[in-house]
């Protein structure tokens, strides 16, 4: 039972184009890892696949360790039913954490709450694709206020997929925090953007949501950009206690690989081939 003092709020970003490593970097990375979580990784046939679950669970120790105050060779991590990792040790304190990744991000969140959800989305828009036919695939995605809002006119079609991207973005979110299964029909829940546009200075956290046409008051969704390509969500059930207002946003901060690492403890030494076999792989699939 862990009943360890927990610290701040955590908000991390960590741009994987960014990070190409050496040798000497990948084996330190994976010494960190569990053995069933090395194998886990090492099944990702392109690179930034595997570079993305390889920070993610880098993020989730780091995390565990910082916030809950624990040895980081002591760390152990399992699944939960739904397949979402968490700490083997059962804990007494409200807290929760969650990891998303899409185009270069992995991003993190953790708090002092019983459950939170993170999603990250790259809405950077390929003009090969026809976007009305994508959008007709996701037609049952979306409340009908959703798409009006998604349609408005004068939009371009750049506009357009960001206005989906942010709202799949804020669906997502809640859905994670939830923790609510693949068949939950999320025309169920509709949201309301009041601010129309996010950047990556500020945290926006006016944005309504409404699950079978009730609005849900406490909950809070924190909304902000990483960069010109990426936008990423919080989402969190507030304190009855404290109005909307009374919460301070965080935004993201992006890690180093060396800021990621400075606390780390190896947990074993992993074989030279794991090197070998990344770099047979390509980057990304084309």
């Amino acid at each position: 039972m862990i009943r360890s003092k927990m610290s701040a709020s955590i908000r991390w970003s960590f741009d994987t184009s960014k990070w190409s490593p050496n040798r000497e970097q990948l084996l330190s990375a994976f010494s960190c890892l569990q053995r069933d979580e090395i194998e886990r990784v090492q099944r990702f046939v392109y690179r930034r696949d595997l570079k993305q679950a390889l920070i993610g669970r880098l993020m989730i120790r780091k995390c565990l360790s910082q916030s809950l105050q624990l040895p980081y060779d002591k760390l152990s991590l399992t699944r939960s039913e739904s397949g979402k990792p968490i700490l083997a040790s059962s804990s007494d304190l409200p807290f929760d954490f969650n990891v998303s990744h899409s185009g270069n991000f992995v991003v993190l969140a953790a708090d002092e709450r019983s459950k939170i959800g993170v999603d990250v989305m790259d809405f950077k828009y390929d003009r090969r694709k026809d976007l009305r036919d994508f959008f007709k695939t996701m037609n049952r995605q979306f409340s009908e206020s959703e798409w009006k809002y998604i349609r408005s006119d004068g939009l371009s079609d750049q506009q357009m997929y960001f206005r989906f991207i942010r709202l799949w973005c804020l669906k997502e979110s809640f859905v994670k925090a939830e923790g609510i299964g693949i068949t939950f029909d999320l025309r169920r829940i509709s949201f309301h953007c009041k601010t129309l546009e996010l950047n990556e200075s500020s945290m926006i956290t006016d944005s309504e949501i409404q699950v079978d046409n009730k609005i849900l008051n406490n909950w809070i969704f924190e909304e902000s950009l990483l960069d010109s390509n990426h936008c990423v969500t919080v989402a969190y059930e507030s304190d009855e206690s404290k109005a909307a207002s009374d919460y301070e946003s965080k935004l993201f901060k992006q890690l180093t690989f060396d800021e990621l690492m400075e606390s780390a403890v190896p947990q074993n030494s992993p074989d030279s081939s794991i090197w070998d076999s990344y770099a047979t792989k390509s980057e990304k699939a084309f």
